[in-house]
């Protein structure tokens, strides 16, 4: 980053996503136990601190703004093919985790059952919202002392 140079960061907010309305708990029982086997959970689940994080590291005109992208009932091929990747990624975490309930890891593995005819993605209520957060600031080398 060069001196008064403007950074812009954007990071998915775990936080904030919804794989449809009936999975909603199960994600964040999910996030709960994956944060200590998966680094990149851990990381999307404080998101919603980076603004801070980069307030106190000195960077100045620090702002940021949430971004949503959602997608609802009836899916295109390709938002199918999108949401059904980022499900089959929640499920494979979910078969590391020894901490999850019997009845979790039953859930995340029918979620992978795509031709189901009662899968939540197949429902006319579908709905799926990712969130990202977008933070951009400048770098001031005088707001840094020196070592």
């Amino acid at each position: 980053l060069k001196p008064h140079g403007i950074f812009a960061v954007k990071e998915l907010d775990l936080a904030s996503n919804m794989i449809g309305p009936s999975l909603q708990t199960h994600a964040w029982t999910l996030y709960q136990h994956a944060q200590d086997m998966a680094v990149n959970v851990r990381g999307c689940l404080r998101t919603p601190q980076l603004p801070q994080l980069f307030r106190e590291a000195d960077l100045s005109h620090v702002n940021f703004a949430y971004v949503f992208g959602e997608r609802r009932s009836p899916l295109t091929p390709q938002e199918t093919e999108f949401i059904q990747s980022i499900i089959e990624y929640h499920a494979s975490i979910a078969q590391k985790l020894t901490t999850l309930s019997a009845e979790e890891h039953v859930l995340w593995r029918n979620m992978e059952r795509f031709e189901s005819t009662d899968h939540p993605m197949k429902r006319p209520y579908y709905h799926f919202r990712e969130g990202h957060v977008v933070v951009v600031g400048r770098f001031d080398p005088h707001s840094f002392l020196p070592m």
